[in-house]
């Protein structure tokens, strides 16, 4: 179980980044919730145990969070966007840390890898009643590998929260599907649910039980991987 931990953690910090740029419509106030399936592999019960089936993204003004769960665990982040300010978290063996990075931290690790390759394909799909736009991205990961992904995407979602934190760089929209790696497994995250309104700024507070450590720190703890 450590090492898929640590694995998706690993994918965590990829996907805080995947916000887009976005035009200057009014903050979308709600949550947004992603089905997470694995394509080509089947997953036996243990594994299913350890693998999240949903993501959830809360947004309210210039604050996200995005977190997924399991039966053994729970991790995700907290994201405010004017204090520019990234919050990583996990819950796991009854233990609670976080990693906390500001925004001299966040771009040292952007600049660590170039920015994506973005095509669009004038392709388009409707999802969750939402009307997207398909692009190729193709992004290159800190392990020096690249990996390409088709992402739908929509303009007509708009969270401040994410903009200064962007991998998913000139892609101009919010990303309603799109595929990310995870050692040998491939997660295919698809919003499966636009739910507006119901957020209140206490659902972005973590409790005060978190330990703070560092990422490398965290890795060790989870079995040095």
């Amino acid at each position: 179980m450590r090492k898929s931990i640590i694995s998706i953690f690993a994918v965590l910090f990829l996907i805080a980044g995947i916000s887009p740029v976005l035009n200057a419509q009014k903050a979308f106030k709600g949550v947004v919730t992603y089905e997470i399936t694995y394509p080509g592999v089947e997953v036996d019960p243990m594994m299913q145990a350890q693998l999240p089936t949903f993501m959830t993204f809360t947004m309210k003004d210039n604050m996200g969070k995005m977190e997924m769960a399991t039966g053994m665990y729970t991790q995700g982040e907290v994201i405010d966007a004017e204090a520019k300010m990234l919050t990583t978290f996990i819950e796991a063996m009854g233990q609670k840390f976080k990693i906390v990075m500001d925004e001299e931290m966040i771009k040292e690790k952007k600049s660590a890898t170039p920015k994506p390759e973005i095509t669009q394909t004038g392709d388009m799909k409707e999802i969750a009643g939402y009307q997207c736009k398909m692009a190729q991205v193709v992004m290159s990961l800190e392990n020096g590998e690249t990996f390409e992904t088709e992402v739908f995407y929509s303009e007509d979602l708009n969270s401040p929260a994410m903009d200064f934190n962007n991998e998913f760089e000139g892609l101009g929209g919010f990303p309603f599907e799109y595929t990310m790696g995870m050692g040998q497994i491939n997660m295919k995250f698809t919003v499966k649910s636009v739910k507006k309104g119901g957020v209140k700024s206490s659902d972005f507070e973590l409790a005060e039980d978190y330990q703070l450590v560092t990422e490398d720190q965290l890795k060790q703890m989870f079995g040095g991987m």
